[in-house]
C-alpha cells in the first residue's frame, strides 16, 4: 500500500522514467529467461520514453508465453498491445501485422464465449487471409482460413465467406504433407458435410487425405484432429461401429497430444458414440474427463460442452436437479446473438419437467446452412402442439414432409427431425406419413433415438414405432414394440419415456 502511495504520488513525467529504468534494468538480466510480461508492462508504462520495436518483440512474446500457459485473455491483451505499438511505430512490416493479426485471433477464440461465435476474431483472421494473399503467403492464408472457422466448426458463423476461404486456402499451399494442409482439409470436410449430406464423396475424400497426410507427418495432435474431422464429415445412424472405433483412436492421439481443443472434440465424441450404442457408464466417463478438461484449460468452448453432454446424460437418466443445473450452465456460456446450438435440450428438459410456460423464448431457427435446422424444426413443431398452436405445428410439419422428407439429412442430427415428425404424424393422423416414418425408423428398432450432437436423447425407437404401429392398428406389433422399449430402458436404467 506504502508503495502504491508513492507511485502515484509521482507526475506522469516522473512515473514513465521509473518504468523505462525498471525496463532497462530487466534487460540487462539473463537473455534465456527474460520476463517478457514484466518488461512488457513497463515499456507500456514508459510511453513515449520506450522504445516501440522492443515493445512490439516484447509483447509478443509475453503473448506467445501467456497461450502456453492457457492464459487467454492476458494473450490477448499481449498481443493486442503488440499490434498497437506496430502500428504507431515507423516499420512497415506487411509480415510482422499479418502474424500478430493472426496471433491476436487465436487468443480471442481461445478466450471467447463458449459458442464459438468470435466475430472480432474472424475480423482479424479476415484482414491476415487478405495481407497474406498480398504477401504470396500460401501458409499465412490457410492459418487464417482455419482460424476464421473457428472453435466450433461444427457451426459455421463465417458463412459462405468461411468455405471461400478454406477453398482458396486449399487451392494455394503446396500439395505436399504438412500440418496446415491437414488442418485445411479438415475443416473443408466438416464445413461441406455441414451444407448437405449430398458432399458426401468429397467430404470422404477430403478426410481420407487428411488421415493419410496426418499419419505420414506422426504428430499425434493431427492424427486426432483428422480423425475427429473423418469422425464427424461422415456421421450416419447406421456406421455407429465404425464411429465407435475411430473415436477410440482419436481419443488414444489427442492424450498423447496435449492440445485441449482436439481432446475436447475427442471425449465428446466418445460419449456421444457410447451413449449412442447404449454404453452410459462409460459414456459417463469420458464426459468426466471431459470435465476435467474443462477445469484444467478454462477454455469456455469446452466448458460449454461439458455442461451440455453432461446435462445429456442427467437427462436421459432422469437426474433432473443436476440436469437444471447443466443446462443453465450450457445457456449462461453460448454468449451469442445467433440460435443457440443446443437449444432444444432446454425445451425437452422442461417439457419432461412440465414447464414449459418458462420457455419464453421459443425455439429459434438456425441459418439454412446449419444441418442441424431440420431437426430443430421439428422441436419447433413439437413445441407448438404441446402449446395447442396445430395451425403452426402443421406448417412446421407439412414443410418437413414435403418430397418424402427431402430436406431431412441422413446425418448425426436425422433421429431429431424423425421421432418429433413421428409424434406429429399421430397427432395429426396422417397414416400414410406415420407408415413411412415407421419404415424409416424400423432398421434402428433396437437404438437408442439420439440426438446428440445436440444435446438430447427421446429414449428407444422402439417407443416411436410402437405409438407408429398404434396409430396405423397394427396392435400385434405395437405390443412387441412398447415392451421392447420397456425393457431396454430398464436394462440400460434410464428414465421410462
Amino acid at each position: 500500500m506504502v508503495q502504491e502511495t508513492l507511485y502515484h504520488d509521482l507526475s506522469l513525467a516522473e512515473r514513465a522514467q521509473l518504468h523505462l529504468a525498471v525496463s532497462e534494468a530487466l534487460e540487462a538480466g539473463d537473455a534465456q529467461a527474460l520476463p517478457w510480461a514484466a518488461l512488457t508492462y513497463h515499456l507500456l508504462g514508459a510511453g513515449p520514453l520506450g522504445d516501440l520495436n522492443k515493445l512490439v518483440r516484447y509483447a509478443q512474446r509475453s503473448g506467445d508465453e501467456a497461450m502456453a500457459q492457457f492464459a487467454w485473455e492476458a494473450a490477448a491483451t499481449h498481443f493486442a498491445h503488440a499490434l498497437r505499438a506496430l502500428e504507431q511505430s515507423d516499420v512497415n512490416d506487411s509480415t510482422l501485422r499479418c502474424d500478430l493479426l493472426l496471433d491476436l485471433g487465436e487468443a480471442y477464440n481461445r478466450s471467447g464465449p463458449g459458442s464459438g461465435d468470435v466475430p472480432r476474431a474472424r475480423e482479424h483472421f479476415l484482414e491476415a487471409f487478405q495481407l497474406a494473399r498480398e504477401l504470396g503467403s500460401p501458409e499465412r492464408m490457410a492459418r487464417a482460413a482455419v482460424g476464421f472457422a473457428g472453435l466450433n466448426i461444427v457451426t459455421a458463423f463465417g458463412g459462405v465467406r468461411q468455405l471461400q476461404l478454406l477453398e482458396d486456402a486449399l487451392a494455394a499451399l503446396d500439395p505436399v504433407d504438412s500440418p496446415l494442409r491437414v488442418r485445411v482439409l479438415c475443416n473443408l470436410a466438416v464445413d461441406l458435410w455441414n451444407r448437405s449430406t449430398a458432399n458426401y464423396e468429397r467430404c470422404s475424400a477430403l478426410s481420407d487425405e487428411a488421415v493419410a497426410m496426418a499419419r505420414r507427418l506422426g504428430d499425434p495432435a493431427l492424427i486426432a484432429l483428422a480423425l475427429w474431422a473423418r469422425h464427424y464429415s461422415g456421421w450416419q445412424p447406421v456406421n455407429l461401429a465404425e464411429r465407435l472405433v475411430l473415436a477410440q483412436q482419436l481419443v488414444d492421439y489427442a492424450d498423447m497430444s496435449g492440445a485441449p481443443v482436439i481432446a475436447a472434440w475427442a471425449y465428446v465424441s466418445l460419449s456421444l458414440d457410447y451413449t449412442d450404442a447404449g454404453n452410459l457408464p462409460d459414456a459417463e466417463r469420458a464426459i468426466a474427463a471431459l470435465r476435467r478438461l474443462d477445469e484444467r484449460t478454462r477454455i469456455p468452448y469446452v466448458a460449454l460442452r461439458a455442461a451440455v453432454y453432461g446435462g445429456m446424460l442427467e437427462l436421459l437418466t432422469g437426474h433432473y436437479a443436476a440436469a437444471i443445473e447443466s443446462v443453465a450452465r450450457a445457456e449462461a456460456l453460448w454468449e451469442s446473438d445467433t440460435p443457440r446450438q443446443h437449444q432444444i435440450q432446454t425445451y425437452c428438459l422442461l417439457r419432461d419437467l412440465g414447464r414449459l410456460s418458462e420457455l419464453r423464448d421459443g425455439i429459434r431457427l438456425p441459418d439454412p446452412s446449419n444441418p442441424w435446422r431440420a431437426a430443430t424444426q421439428a422441436h419447433r413443431m413439437l413445441l407448438a402442439l404441446d402449446r395447442g398452436q396445430s395451425e403452426a405445428a402443421h406448417a412446421d410439419y407439412a414443410d418437413l414432409a414435403k418430397d418424402d422428407f427431402a430436406q431431412v439429412g441422413f446425418n448425426a442430427f436425422w433421429f431429431g427431425a424423425v421421432v418429433p415428425l413421428a409424434e406429429a404424424a399421430i397427432a395429426f393422423g396422417d397414416t400414410v406419413n406415420a407408415a413411412r416414418l415407421c419404415a424409416l425408423l424400423e432398421p434402428f428398432a433396437e437404438r437408442l433415438a439420439f440426438v446428440g450432437i445436440l444435446g438430447v436423447c427421446h429414449g428407444p425407437v422402439a417407443l416411436y414405432l410402437g405409438r407408429l404401429a398404434t396409430a396405423l392398428g397394427d396392435w400385434e406389433t405395437a405390443d412387441k414394440r412398447l415392451e421392447q422399449a420397456l425393457a431396454m430402458s430398464e436394462r440400460l436404467a434410464i428414465r421410462p419415456y
